[in-house]
């Protein structure tokens, strides 16, 4: 009888977490919905923000040399509209592992650039997902307040979260249109023909950046758009060897310039691992 009771209280609090989950899941989709259908404004944007899966390049997919070969990180963070129908621009900020990593300094930055290039708008709302080193940390909400405190714009910005499990939204199908092209594409050697492959990839999608810098690494110059890099992440040098050794070679040469000049650094780590790099090329 005791067994029962115990187990009956159990099931009790499951289903109370489950009905909790489930109201807080509708509350956030029915937000997401009404900024889905909210007439444009010049004064204001709404966009949704998500990290692409990770990028390997270069993309030989016909090559074993290159796909047993460690290779370079691509990380795309995209800011969608809401709808497909919107006049504004979506925006895919791309950076390497050279550059920076996947960590909140990286993100707060590339929203800082969005925020930034959209210099008249006052009012800005970003939807993400649940990811707390990422999207939910001191970082990024003491950089925002830091924002709003610096001028006259913006005059608002706010972040809504999806809740996990729940979290399909307008950048996703960015993601999906690019990763489409670079199936089509096949072969895709430097970062730049990524970079052209991802402006192609949707009508009013905008790529930036050739340089992404990082709050540990500068300070930001509040009246440029892109400041000057004071410092890169770099790639280990024994990779940046092998690269060069294994896979220029299949590249044309004037696709080598990129990888030649490369930065390396003896203390920067793989942001992957040789399984999931496996993981990344079977889907390609």
């Amino acid at each position: 009888m005791l067994k029962n009771t115990l187990e009956n209280k159990e099931d009790g609090e499951i289903q109370d977490q489950l009905n909790f989950y489930r109201a807080q899941a509708e509350k956030a989709n029915l937000e997401y919905k009404k900024d889905f259908t909210e007439i444009a404004s010049s004064t204001k944007r709404i966009y949704s923000m998500d990290l692409q899966k990770l990028i390997i390049l270069p993309i030989i997919p016909q090559s074993k040399s290159a796909i047993f070969t460690s290779r370079l990180v691509v990380l795309n963070l995209t800011f969608a509209t809401l709808s497909k129908q919107s006049k504004n621009n979506s925006f895919c900020l791309l950076w390497h592992k050279a550059l920076g990593g996947h960590k909140a300094e990286s993100i707060v930055d590339a929203l800082l650039e969005v925020i930034r290039k959209e210099r008249d708008v006052s009012h800005f709302v970003f939807w993400a997902d649940n990811c707390t080193s990422q999207n939910k940390n001191w970082v990024l909400n003491s950089s925002l307040i830091t924002e709003v405190n610096r001028s006259d714009v913006p005059h608002e910005i706010v972040i809504r979260y999806l809740t996990k499990g729940h979290t399909h939204m307008s950048a996703d199908g960015i993601h999906g249109n690019i990763e489409q092209k670079i199936l089509r594409s096949r072969n895709i050697y430097d970062f730049q023909e990524l970079t052209e492959l991802v402006n192609n990839s949707r009508k009013n999608v905008e790529d930036d950046y050739k340089e992404l810098d990082f709050l540990q690494k500068k300070k930001h110059c509040p009246s440029t758009f892109t400041s000057k890099t004071l410092n890169m992440r770099g790639i280990s040098s024994d990779k940046k060897a092998i690269i060069l050794k294994n896979i220029l070679p299949l590249m044309p040469e004037n696709r080598k310039f990129f990888w030649q000049s490369l930065p390396d650094s003896e203390t920067s780590l793989d942001l992957v691992d040789h399984e999931q790099m496996d993981a990344i090329d079977s889907n390609i």
